[in-house]
């Protein structure tokens, strides 16, 4: 048997187990904060490469120097570009405080430590730098050999209210697990699945053409007693490949400690770090 263990950014352990598997290296993590009653942000962490490729695909190139500072024992950048136009060419705008109009940016905060990265984006003008750094501020970023973790700090208003990990297996799946829980079973098919070795198998379908067709692909569902694992079909992957492959694995999902960090948020620090961006 072949195994991976991987740490998603609450700090659960995540461990996927199927027969001479070829693990990739490259997996993410997601999940999503809720800082008060109406804001929603999502964190992703994955490998140093990871904050630049998503930087590339938002058509603003690689986050480079626009903004860098000394950031929890590593390093934070954060860069933007414009917002492309709407499909019928208008653009998109945000009113400053002066109540003027100014094309809208969108902003990449991208944290890289020794081994991962993690990223959070945004869009609207210049005082979005303030509160990514204020976002980042509300945890503990720590590496491990599996991975990265947040972890809020006693002073933090901040909660984790969503998570999630992805792993390739290449040429074959992009698995994307989630813990077991009354959200992920609400998205399961209404009929009953097959017993297979780590649970119980479901196919689904969805649509990824757009709301103007009725095309679905299919994936897989696998439910075992702590996570739930969709399996989506990579390059020339059959549809033999997919169910031997889903039907072999076994996922287990240990969450992990829910104690805020002791340290608190550091003012002086932020503010110093403000002041070099702004020179």
């Amino acid at each position: 048997m072949s195994s991976v263990e991987r740490l998603s950014l609450d700090g659960a352990r995540v461990t996927l187990t199927m027969p001479d598997a070829n693990w990739s290296p490259t997996y993410r993590s997601e999940c999503r904060v809720l800082l008060d009653s109406s804001r929603e942000r999502t964190l992703c962490s994955g490998s140093l490469a990871h904050s630049d490729w998503v930087a590339s695909d938002l058509d603003f190139g690689p986050v480079t120097s626009r903004n860098e500072y000394a950031f929890q024992d590593g390093r934070l950048l954060i860069g933007s570009g414009l917002l492309p136009p709407t499909a019928d060419g208008a653009e998109y705008l945000y009113w400053a405080a002066d109540g003027t109009a100014h094309p809208s940016e969108r902003w990449l905060a991208a944290w890289y430590g020794k081994s991962y990265s993690v990223h959070t984006q945004t869009a609207g003008g210049p005082e979005q730098v303030d509160g990514l750094i204020s976002l980042l501020e509300q945890f503990v970023l720590s590496e491990l050999p599996e991975g990265l973790t947040l972890q809020m700090r006693i002073d933090s208003n901040a909660r984790i209210i969503g998570v999630e990990l992805t792993q390739q297996l290449p040429g074959e799946l992009l698995l994307s697990v989630a813990p077991l829980g009354v959200n992920a079973l609400r998205r399961l098919p209404p009929w009953e699945g097959t017993r297979v070795a780590g649970g119980e198998l479901f196919v689904a379908s969805f649509n990824t053409h757009g709301a103007e067709t009725d095309h679905q692909d299919e994936f897989l569902v696998l439910v075992g007693d702590s996570a739930v694992t969709y399996g989506i079909p990579l390059g020339n992957a059959t549809e033999e490949m997919m169910i031997s492959a889903m039907s072999t694995l076994k996922v287990t999902w240990e969450s992990g400690a829910t104690q805020r960090s002791p340290i608190a948020s550091s003012p002086k620090r932020v503010k110093r770090l403000l002041r070099r961006r702004r020179t």
